[in-house]
């Protein structure tokens, strides 16, 4: 569980993305990392009425995120967010989702211990430019999305599944807070 200190600059970044977009925006899970987060699964866009960016919702991505990441990938060393921070009732159109590059450099800016970003599906997929602007030294892993549309495709659920496992090999295991 991260702390109020790795959780106080994602806070900060809410505040700030707020008035940007007009809307409340979905928040970030304290069970996840923070900013000590070294991998960032991006998502595309939230649901109507998802509150949190958390694997413990009630959808189905949720629980496949859950049960596939599970002893493979430890959710403290995760963050959870979407290429679209707030929901829309149809798909965003091109400029929308262009004009979202912003948000996400700025949550890039304040992830200092970033190695991974997953690209969770197609406008997740569309933010490659913008993360390898913004953090040149990560990987990135381009996946479906974890939905039962994304993995229950052709290959989708091996590819999913392959993605969090290199994902966990980059990384390593959670080691605990480190003391000075």
């Amino acid at each position: 569980m991260a702390s109020d200190a790795e959780m106080k600059p994602l806070e900060d970044y809410l505040e700030w993305l707020e008035p940007q977009i007009g809307q409340r925006p979905t928040r970030f899970d304290e069970k996840d990392g923070g900013v000590r987060a070294r991998v960032l699964m991006l998502h595309n866009f939230p649901t109507e009425g998802m509150k949190k960016a958390t694997r413990e919702n009630t959808d189905r991505s949720a629980y496949n995120v859950r049960t596939i990441h599970e002893g493979v990938l430890d959710r403290r060393l995760t963050i959870s967010w979407n290429a679209v921070p707030y929901y829309f009732e149809k798909k965003p159109s091109k400029a929308e989702r262009d004009a979202c590059d912003a948000y996400l450099e700025e949550l890039l800016r304040r992830l200092d211990k970033l190695q991974v970003v997953m690209l969770c599906g197609g406008l997740a997929w569309e933010k490659r430019g913008c993360v390898e602007a913004a953090k040149p030294c990560v990987v990135i892993l381009e996946t479906n999305h974890p939905g039962d549309q994304g993995l229950y495709g052709q290959h989708g659920y091996d590819e999913y599944v392959a993605a969090v496992r290199r994902a966990a090999e980059i990384v390593g295991p959670y080691e605990g807070e480190k003391t000075a």
